[in-house]
């Protein structure tokens, strides 16, 4: 009788399915695991991903100029005001920005509110039809929730 120097195809066949199931199973047990802690982790994130577009945004304030509504002092191309457009009380502010959250790279108006102990930024693309000397949101705005649970006020200097 010979002895045997290797496997046979069932042999190797029966333990890879049976390394595939042990491969699984750890799979499996470690994605749960990465759920648990997971939305600890994604809010931490999230709050920091929010400062750091806000920051940009409030950063990247513009100018806001406003031309004459008269046709013939557009031609002339008189400007009538040129500045910062900034609205503030101690619960709100509003300004115009280049770099928005919702919509970057595109002029809006927008406006940080503290609200129900909860942080709100709402946004709307500047458009044509906008009282540019009174800029107000319309029903296009968009409103975020940037925090909750929190307590604020704004200073100004």
């Amino acid at each position: 009788m010979l002895a045997r120097k290797a496997v046979t195809l069932i042999e190797l066949l029966i333990s890879v399915a049976l390394l595939s199931l042990l491969l699984y199973t750890s799979f499996l047990a470690y994605r749960m695991q990465l759920r648990i802690f997971e939305p600890k982790k994604a809010k931490t994130s999230l709050d920091w991903l929010n400062y750091k577009r806000l920051k940009e945004s409030i950063e990247s304030m513009r100018y806001y100029v406003v031309y004459p509504q008269q046709e013939e002092d557009f031609i002339l191309n008189k400007v009538v005001k040129t500045s910062f457009y900034f609205q503030g009380t101690p619960t709100s502010f509003s300004f115009i920005t280049n770099n928005a959250i919702v919509n970057p790279n595109h002029d809006s108006l927008v406006k940080i509110e503290c609200k129900d102990k909860k942080l709100l930024y709402t946004e709307e693309p500047l458009f044509k039809k906008m009282d540019f000397l009174n800029p107000n949101f319309t029903e296009l705005a968009k409103q975020l929730t940037l925090a909750t649970d929190i307590d604020c006020s704004f200073n100004y200097k």
